[in-house]
């Protein structure tokens, strides 16, 4: 086999495996997040907003957000409420997502 085809084959098969693996980074975090003590929930849109449930108050307020890089993003509460833009760090391990703000963790589960 030429060198050329062994290498279209291996980017070929690497590609496959890293599709395989699921999603990651930003994509990852689209989709509705639920904290089990509270019950309160988080869904994130593709379009950049991020809808937060109280189900104890009956709220639900929408924030919008930008992503900094795949680990991060800022919600934009000033826009929102007047209120200061806070940075997020989170992390996604299966269907746990785990945000850190201002050095608090809060872990939520993917909604099913």
């Amino acid at each position: 086999m030429k060198l050329t085809t062994r290498l279209m084959l291996v980017f070929g098969l690497a590609a496959l495996l890293i599709s395989a693996c699921g999603v990651v980074g930003r994509n990852a975090l689209i989709g509705k997040w639920v904290e089990s003590k509270s019950g309160m929930s988080l869904e994130f849109t593709t379009d950049g907003r991020m809808r937060q449930l109280n189900p104890t108050q009956g709220v639900t307020t929408e924030i919008p957000y930008q992503f900094l890089n795949d680990t991060s993003f800022v919600l934009k509460t000033a826009a929102a409420s007047g209120g200061q833009d806070a940075n997020v760090d989170f992390t996604i391990s299966g269907d746990v997502l785990t945000l850190n703000l201002s050095g608090q963790q809060v872990k939520l589960a993917r909604s099913k």
